[in-house]
């Protein structure tokens, strides 16, 4: 004991550790280890290989194979090397998402420790969106052309009419049945 009085109300501080996301590293090279965070029970990133192709940085979606399942992940900075170089596997692709910002991550990582939830349950938790890594859907667009119908109803006429008054180019039928007043069926 030292022979100094402990003030009332003071707290042991550990000393502050960057967090993972916190550090600046980057790009990663093809070939290169890099540490994933995949949302499942895992308390840290697991290793793997950058596939050939662009290179990679912290933030950026990939996909990645655990077993036979392939699973979205997060590039969250460079592998620890704890898995034996044979053992690391190849990320199966970068996905065209826009890289998770370094708030995100530094928020994930606070959360996880301070809920004491695994690092990729809390990754979960924040990347539960429906296709994020699909391709984008297609849009189907109208274009008025000469062509009119054989048979032109008042509802058929407003929507030409609408298209018209649009510029008639690159039109959604959801936006022209709302402009002309009429239901997308007469679109």
């Amino acid at each position: 004991m030292s022979g100094r009085p402990a003030e009332r109300g003071a707290q042991r501080v550990a000393p502050a550790t960057p967090a993972p996301a916190a550090r600046a590293e980057g790009p990663f090279a093809p070939g290169a280890r890099v540490g994933v965070v995949v949302p499942m029970p895992f308390d840290q990133p697991l290793d793997y290989r950058v596939p050939d192709g662009p290179a990679l940085y912290p933030g950026d979606f990939v996909a990645a194979r655990i077993g036979p399942r392939r699973v979205l992940g997060v590039v969250w900075g460079p592998g620890d090397g704890q898995v034996a170089e044979d053992r690391v596997k190849p990320l199966d692709a970068r996905l065209d998402a826009p890289p998770m910002r370094p708030e995100m991550r530094r928020f994930i990582d606070r959360a996880a420790d301070y809920t004491m939830t695994p690092l990729g349950m809390m990754l979960r938790l924040a990347t539960r969106v429906p296709d994020l890594g699909a391709a984008p859907r297609l849009r189907r667009v109208l274009d008025l052309t000469e062509t009119r119908p054989a048979r032109l109803t008042p509802a058929r006429a407003r929507v030409l009419a609408a298209a018209e008054a649009l510029g008639g180019r690159g039109l959604v039928a959801a936006d022209l049945a709302r402009a002309a007043a009429v239901t997308s069926s007469v679109v």
